[in-house]
C-alpha cells in the first residue's frame, strides 16, 4: 500500500505533508500535517488547534517527565488526546482510519500588533510510522513523497 504525500515549500524549506481528517473529543476538522521523522511524537500546532477549537483546557496534561523541544529549541507545553481518529487516503482512492495517541501544544497562539502568527506546525511525528509500520520516502530533488507498508 502506499500513500503519496504533496511536497512544497512549508515553514521555509521543502517538506512532505498530507491533509488528514481528524475527530477527536469535541472536534473534528482537516489538518495539514507535515511528516517530521526528526520528531519522536505526532503533535498538533497551535493554529490548527485553534482554527479546529480543540479544548485544550479539558484535555489531560502529559507525562510530568515528557518535554518536548520544538523549532528554536523551545520548551512546547502538550496536552494529551488519548484516542484520536485519523483518516487518511491512498493512492486506490480507499480510506484508512487509524487511532493514535496525539499531543497538542496548549500555548495560546501569540498575536503581534493584534495579528495571529502562526505558532508550532503539525507534524506527524515517528509514532506514527513505527505503530503503522509506514516506510516514509522522501525525494526533495523530485519533490516526490509517499508512505509505504506491505500489505499483509
Amino acid at each position: 500500500m502506499k500513500i503519496p504525500l504533496l511536497v512544497d515549500d512549508l515553514y521555509g524549506g521543502l517538506r512532505a505533508f498530507k491533509g488528514i481528517m481528524i475527530m477527536g473529543p469535541r472536534f473534528a476538522g482537516f489538518i495539514k500535517f507535515i511528516l517530521d521523522s526528526g520528531s519522536p511524537d505526532t503533535i498538533i500546532g497551535t493554529m490548527d488547534a485553534s482554527r479546529l477549537n480543540i479544548p485544550v483546557a479539558n484535555l489531560p496534561d502529559t507525562d510530568s517527565d515528557k518535554q518536548v523541544v520544538g523549532l528554536d529549541g523551545a520548551i512546547i507545553s502538550l496536552k494529551l488526546i488519548k484516542n484520536a481518529n485519523l483518516v487518511l487516503i491512498d493512492d486506490k482512492g480507499s480510506s484508512i482510519k487509524i487511532i493514535l495517541p496525539i499531543y497538542v501544544n496548549s500555548k495560546h497562539i501569540q498575536k503581534i500588533r493584534g495579528q495571529e502568527t502562526q505558532g508550532n506546525p503539525s507534524v506527524l511525528g515517528v509514532d506514527f510510522l513505527l505503530k503503522n509500520k509506514f516506510k516514509f520516502i522522501f525525494d526533495p530533488y523530485k519533490k516526490e513523497a509517499y508512505l509505504e507498508k506491505e500489505d499483509n
